[in-house]
């Protein structure tokens, strides 16, 4: 047991509290917004205790299952993948969280070909898988799941749209399209 700030934590995170403090101040966070994060993160802790877990559960389920809950139980505030961030970016480089899923290709290829592309270059589908890496739904301003995977949806379509639009501009009937 270990108490930061003036939050006590006991389960999993004891080890990484105190330096998640220190690192939120260094970062120019004020002491009342840090207070705030470690008193989020110790309800966290609590949360895997209670279900025993550690850090290395902390994939991207456990994490929307514990967000999940916390939202259900009422909390306004640190209820999305935002408020996890300055955390997972704190444990990341201390290689204590699992790997994170790899993005599934034969899920681009299928939408690629859904878009006229049956026979999609390894260059398009990697293209495509990156930039689709790069979507954070917590970062959007939807308010529900379903908002959230429309908005995704149309932002995969315009990935996929925009790497078959790269890879065939190199082409003459693209070009003449392009003209036209």
């Amino acid at each position: 047991m270990v108490k930061v700030m003036r939050s006590i934590v006991r389960g999993p995170l004891v080890p990484f509290v105190a330096g998640f403090a220190a690192t939120l101040l260094e970062q120019g966070y004020t002491r009342t917004s840090a207070e705030q994060h470690v008193c989020f993160i110790t309800h966290l802790d609590r949360w895997l205790l209670a279900r025993g877990l550690g850090v290395a559960d902390l994939d991207e389920s456990t994490i929307e299952q514990y967000l999940v809950q916390r939202r259900a139980a009422g909390f306004v505030e640190y209820r999305s993948d935002k408020a996890m961030q300055p955390l997972l970016e704190f444990l990341s480089p201390l290689g204590v969280l699992p790997p994170k899923s790899p993005i599934r290709l034969d899920a681009v290829e299928d939408l690629l070909a859904r878009y006229g592309d049956p026979q999609p270059r390894a260059a398009t589908r990697m293209r495509a898988a990156e930039n689709l890496g790069r979507f954070n739904l917590g970062k959007t301003k939807t308010k529900t799941k379903n908002e959230s995977l429309r908005c995704l949806k149309r932002r995969l379509i315009r990935v996929v749209f925009n790497a078959l639009h790269t890879d065939q501009a190199t082409t003459p009937t693209s070009q003449e399209t392009i003209a036209a």
